[in-house]
């Protein structure tokens, strides 16, 4: 696990505010490529998603210490063997 996913972890942890930062910033461009190409975004949801912890850790690769750096980092959205994610979805159609 690199130093800045684990930057990004804390503040996802920690703060709201984390909507109002990259992910915002990728978002945006992905929507100005999207209309480069001939499509208008006519939505935006933001919505969670809970998801087994134990086996999304095993699909990427996490073990050890890193894991368990993570099961503490998102210890807050974990009910259960469940953790919850923030998940995307974008409606587009061709302009």
């Amino acid at each position: 696990m690199t130093d800045v996913w684990s930057d990004r972890a804390e503040m996802d942890r920690s703060s709201e505010a984390h909507r109002e930062g990259p992910d915002l910033d990728l978002l945006v461009e992905w929507a100005a490529g999207a209309e480069a190409a001939g499509f208008v975004v006519e939505d935006v949801r933001f919505f969670d998603k809970p998801i087994e912890l134990e086996p999304w850790l095993d699909r990427t690769g996490c073990a050890g210490e890193d894991a368990q750096r993570v099961r503490t980092l998102l210890e807050p959205r974990v009910q259960g063997d469940h953790v919850t994610l923030d998940r995307i979805a974008i409606r587009a159609v061709k302009a």
